[in-house]
């Protein structure tokens, strides 16, 4: 019930409404965020972690960063976070 609460708030909130500096907070934060999955998925862990899913993964599904890898929701959540925290750079 609180999730669809705060899903209903979401998408009731107009666009406007936001302010210019929650905007590009946010905008910093995922281009941030891309920028370490991108560097990340080239360490050790994040090969590992790439080759496991690559052995049950199929051309279907969620993209996995900066691979040409596609998986499942679950997979591509495992393998992208990796990549995102592998050099711990994020905010």
């Amino acid at each position: 019930m609180l999730l669809e609460s705060f899903a209903e708030f979401i998408m009731s909130t107009k666009s406007t409404a936001i302010p210019k500096a929650a905007i590009d907070a946010a905008n910093h934060a995922l281009t941030d965020t891309i920028g370490v999955m991108v560097a990340g998925s080239q360490e050790p862990v994040s090969r590992k972690v790439n080759s496991l899913i690559g052995q049950v993964a199929g051309t279907d599904g969620c993209t996995v960063v900066a691979r040409s890898t596609r998986a499942s929701v679950s997979e591509a959540a495992l393998a992208n976070g990796t990549f995102a925290h592998a050099l711990d750079f994020d905010d």
